[in-house]
């Protein structure tokens, strides 16, 4: 009789960010950086998205697939933000980015609710727990500013203010 070994499943983790809907938005004078100062006040809805991180063999680098409504419409190379979430959290902490990110849409494609900023979020802990970085959520928080207005809200949900540019 012959042995057959089974190869162990590599690691991963799954996170849910939620989608938001903005309740109040208020929009002043553009000012002279460009931008309109912002008051927005968002709730997250009960709409999920699900990212799966799971190491793949280095030098295989970010890989996404995209199940759920209308995934084909959500890129699947460098413009995915949790894409870049995930190159971004490598690159600030020195991990190479050899990652498959699975996601699961559960908020609207293109509807508003910060789906893509909810994946990027979603990413963003995924990672970090897998490549076991130990960044606290003040630093993640930090890197979800430097890529969108809407994903620091996708790390906290429940209810909150923006102001200025709306990520704060």
């Amino acid at each position: 009789m012959t042995a057959h070994l089974a190869a162990a499943p590599e690691p991963s983790v799954t996170v849910r960010a939620p989608g938001k809907v903005n309740l109040s938005l208020r929009v002043g004078s553009v000012r002279p950086d460009g931008y309109h100062p912002l008051v927005n006040i968002f709730q997250a809805v009960s709409l999920y998205e699900e990212v799966t991180a799971t190491a793949v063999p280095a030098g295989r680098g970010v890989s996404i697939a995209v199940d759920g409504p209308h995934a084909d419409r959500v890129p699947t190379d460098r413009t995915n933000l949790a894409w870049r979430a995930a190159e971004l959290l490598a690159e600030r902490t020195g991990v190479e980015p050899d990652v498959h990110l699975a996601i699961v849409k559960g908020v609207p494609v293109a509807g508003g609710m910060a789906g893509g900023s909810a994946d990027a979020a979603a990413a963003l802990v995924a990672c970090d727990a897998l490549w076991e970085t130990g960044l606290g959520r003040d630093e993640l928080t930090h890197l979800a500013a430097a890529l969108g207005a809407d994903v620091p809200f996708a790390l906290h949900g429940h209810v909150a203010v923006g102001v200025g540019r709306g990520t704060s």
